[in-house]
């Protein structure tokens, strides 16, 4: 079909497919064009987008030719072919025409060929939308897009598919007014509430009664409401003029509330003199006490685990040592209750004796914080322990058990039977050359004239043995942890019970520990003013220890290192070896035979408990009394052996003795 340049009535059909609907619509829509500049704005804007949705469009095949055919009809033949929306100026292609115009294989040559003769240059933006524009001068697509309905200028061409995007409908920038009420999950009106439309700085906060009024451009946004302590609420606003807010405790925000022995104080109040510790923090790295726990977990609170018995002492120093002749070590207080200060054997404190597993949160009190609130006994920093409290979201049973097995991480290097023999010569070696006098004297044996035991070594003086004490001594300690816990309540009561069981080997053979817990805790709201409730708990933990303090003498971690690797666990005869066994050396059972016949029991028996009154006296202000207990009963026995003659404990020497000590402690609050 040829198009005339006269023929405006069918123009268009360069873009749609010639039949006589589209050819009686399109003639339609090329007069209601020619009204737009005398309708007005609204009118014009739903004219325009009649024209635009309401007609099916089909491009003209490429590989056809066009002659004399108007730019701007040729820009619209693009459009639909491309798929694409050319924004332009109406000004730039008003009376141009193009004699020839043949579709390209892609959009760019097109372009190319059709604005060239008309000094018009392309740019993509990023959103692939082509702008035209006049060689030379730069122009904004936003400009272009919006300047002619902004002016109400009679040159508005057509509603592109981006104008349809980012240009709302005249009914849709009316502004309207939201209302509603914010309310908590009680039900109860919260005041200071901010509302804001999302990526916007218009806002508003809800009065007194949690009421709030916002003007919004449409209704087409989303409001965010938000307080301090709660979850932010975000609720579409869907042309709704009424909407309501019922917002949600933070649990998030409420755990930055901590215990500092009087109540409780938003940490951000106290800055650095309080560290915590919650009870998912400690069951990452399972630990028999609570001191073994805090290691490495508070800044500024010095944990150094001594020993590697299992529940081994560890001492911890928040403020450093404070004292030469008294205690250095923290107060502890469990719920309430301030633990006896008192040593137990082998430097064990009372907190070693508490199940972990029952610990919810832990508070460090440094600096003069501790002070304020315990005085005197607090300068040594105050450790506040919370332990787990029962449900009040209906019953629940929980059970938790772990597993582990540890060894040894490195051992320190020694000597083997070569190496031990060697140094030996070297050491008489070096008598002759530095102790001259002596050596002429006599005052120096040959070590290789000892070398004659036909136990330790054979004809030629080699040994017969090379035992890595390291190596027999320790073994891969095996551990299994069980907890089982029953919980319950309602809104106003809970309770818990909660059981445990650790069974747990030492690095050091023929070294454990075993503990048995129970605990249960009771809580009732009586009445809206008064709440009572307690706690009580029972551990009874036994111990088979190997590195008694105050011994002073041979004991099985020093033999460890002192014994000659020359000597036998065991003869063949079934004898245990020892270093009397090579003359000139000191003496001393091997390691294996302390450990074996050297009996060391330890056996604690704690109770803690507690029960408590909360009297609500007026809004924000509680009367609470508290009673508590703690009761420490320890027996020590000890066995050391037959045929061993050691420094056992306390400075006395014992070959074949027996005996036990026991120690008791009572604290009432």
């Amino acid at each position: 079909m040829q198009v005339n340049e006269n023929s405006p009535g069918e123009c268009f059909c360069l873009k749609f497919k010639p039949n006589r609907y589209l050819f009686m619509s399109n003639f339609k829509s090329y007069y209601l064009l020619l009204l737009l500049p005398w309708l007005p704005f609204s009118a014009r804007a739903q004219t325009v987008a009649s024209l635009i949705y309401d007609q099916p469009v089909t491009a003209r095949p490429p590989d056809k030719s066009v002659q004399s055919v108007s730019l701007e009809e040729a820009l619209i033949s693009l459009e639909v072919k491309y798929n694409v929306s050319i924004v332009y100026k109406s000004e730039l292609v008003q009376n141009k025409t193009t004699k020839t115009f043949k579709l390209q294989p892609s959009l760019d040559e097109t372009l190319e060929q059709l604005l060239k003769p008309h000094k018009l240059q392309f740019k993509k933006s990023k959103n692939e939308y082509v702008i035209i524009r006049q060689e030379g001068q730069p122009a904004s697509i936003k400009e272009v897009m919006f300047q002619q309905l902004r002016h109400e200028t009679p040159q508005l061409r057509y509603e592109t598919p981006l104008m349809r995007q980012e240009m709302p409908s005249r009914q849709s920038l009316a502004a309207i007014t939201i209302t509603g009420k914010i309310t908590d999950e009680n039900a109860q009106a919260l005041p200071g509430v901010t509302v804001l439309l999302k990526g916007t700085t218009v806002g508003t906060t809800s009065d007194v009664d949690g009421r709030y009024s916002l003007n919004v451009p449409d209704g087409n946004g989303t409001l965010v409401a938000s307080y301090i302590g709660y979850t932010t609420l975000e609720i579409p606003v869907n042309n709704r003029t009424v909407i309501n807010f019922s917002l949600a405790p933070d649990v998030k925000a409420l755990e930055e509330v901590i215990v500092v022995g009087y109540g409780t104080q938003k940490k951000s109040d106290l800055t650095g003199s309080v560290g915590t510790i919650k009870a998912e923090t400690l069951q990452e790295r399972p630990a028999a006490s609570l001191n073994q726990g805090l290691a490495g977990r508070i800044t500024g609170v010095n944990v150094s685990v001594n020993s590697g018995r299992p529940g081994g002492r560890a001492n911890i120093r928040i403020r450093g040592n404070t004292s030469v002749s008294v205690t250095n070590n923290p107060l502890y207080v469990i719920d309430g209750v301030i633990l006896n200060v008192t040593s137990l054997t082998n430097g064990s404190t009372p907190i070693d004796y508490i199940n972990p597993n029952d610990i919810a949160s832990i508070e460090v009190l440094k600096d003069a914080s501790a002070t304020a609130i315990y005085g005197a006994r607090g300068a040594n920093g105050v450790i506040l322990v919370t332990t787990k409290r029962g449900s009040q979201g209906g019953g629940r049973a929980t059970y938790d058990s772990d597993y582990s097995i540890g060894v040894l991480p490195r051992k320190i290097p020694l000597l083997n039977s070569r190496e031990f023999l060697l140094v030996e010569e070297q050491a008489y070696a070096n008598a002759e050359k530095y102790d001259p006098v002596g050596w002429a004297g006599g005052k120096y044996t040959d070590p290789k004239t000892k070398r004659t035991n036909p136990l330790l070594f054979d004809s030629n003086g080699n040994p017969l043995y090379d035992t890595d004490w390291q190596k027999e001594a320790f073994q891969k300690a095996f551990t299994q942890n069980h907890q089982l816990s029953f919980t319950g309540g309602n809104g106003k009561d809970s309770y818990g019970a909660y059981m445990g069981y650790r069974n747990e080997n030492g690095l050091v053979k023929n070294s454990w520990l075993k503990r048995y817990a129970g605990r249960f805790v009771m809580d009732t709201q009586i009445k809206d003013w008064l709440k009572v409730g307690g706690t009580i708990s029972y551990n009874d933990q036994s111990e088979s220890q190997v590195d008694p303090l105050g011994a002073g003498g041979i004991i099985a971690m020093r033999q460890v290192l002192e014994a000659l690797p020359i000597i036998p666990i065991k003869y063949p005869d079934g004898r245990w070896g020892g270093n009397e066994d090579y003359p000139g050396m000191e003496g001393g059972g091997n390691p294996l035979h302390v450990l074996t016949e050297r009996l060391f029991y330890v056996k604690t028996q704690t109770m803690l408990g507690n029960i408590y009154a909360n009297i609500k006296l007026a809004e924000g202000l509680d009367l609470r009394s508290t009673v508590g207990t703690n009761i420490i009963n320890q027996r020590i026995d000890y066995y050391g052996g037959n045929i061993i003659r050691i420094n056992i404990i306390y400075g006395c020497t014992a070959i074949g003795q027996a005996g036990y000590i026991q120690n008791h402690s009572i604290n009432h609050i």
